[in-house]
Order: structure tokens, then C-alpha cells, then sequence
């Protein structure tokens, strides 16, 4: 069996087992289940899948995610340098300040909160 197929089938189940766990209220009220053994054991399970998937959960969001230049976004790049790219955007893009800019600047600094004397 290939690493993929193997990987498919773990994010199957967990798919499956999520959408029982969802529904366990259901199940027990209709009588398709009884006891805490089926809860809990889904859920055993459900944690078991989990750290089974996470090394591979990059890889997977990779493989159904858009590309990095669709999204156009700076801190969703794959890259793992979220800061540079968002610095590199606020330098991109350095517009004049808008005509009110000094006037709220200097109510601010006028009407700043100053020391107390007690």
C-alpha cells in the first residue's frame, strides 16, 4: 500500500469516527449503541488518528490549499516567514498621509494623558 493511500484511509476514518462522535447522542437514544465503552472508545480513537495524521497534516492542507500567489496574502505564505513578507507589504505600499493626519496628531499629543502627582 502507498504512504498516500495509507494517509487517505487514516483521514477516512477520522472523517467517519468525527461524524459518529457528532452524532453519539443518536446513536445511544435509538438504541444502536448502549454503555460508555462506544463513546469513549470513539473517541479513543479519534485522538489515536489525530497524532497519527499531524505528521502529514502539512502536507495534506498542502495538497487541497491554494497557492500561496492566489491568496495574495502575507502571512499566509508557505515559506515560514510571515514577518518578512508583511513588512515587505507595509513597505510596498507608502502612501502620503491623509490630509487629517496633523490635526489628530497634534490633538494627541495636546490632550495626552499626563503623569498623576499623587
Amino acid at each position: 500500500m502507498h504512504l498516500f493511500t495509507a494517509v487517505l484511509l487514516r483521514l477516512i476514518a477520522l472523517y467517519g469516527l468525527f461524524s459518529l462522535e457528532k452524532h453519539l447522542a443518536t446513536c445511544y437514544m435509538g438504541g444502536y449503541c448502549s454503555g460508555p465503552e462506544f463513546g469513549e472508545t470513539t473517541r479513543l480513537n479519534i485522538r489515536k488518528l489525530e497524532s497519527e495524521i499531524s505528521p502529514d497534516a502539512v502536507a495534506l492542507v498542502d495538497a487541497i490549499a491554494p497557492p500561496d500567489f492566489v491568496l495574495n496574502s502575507a502571512l499566509g505564505a508557505s515559506d515560514g516567514k510571515p514577518y518578512d513578507h508583511l513588512m515587505r507589504e507595509f513597505r510596498k505600499h507608502t502612501d502620503p498621509r491623509p490630509d487629517w493626519w496633523k490635526d489628530l496628531s497634534d490633538f494627541l499629543e495636546k490632550n495626552k494623558a499626563r503623569p498623576s502627582k499623587l
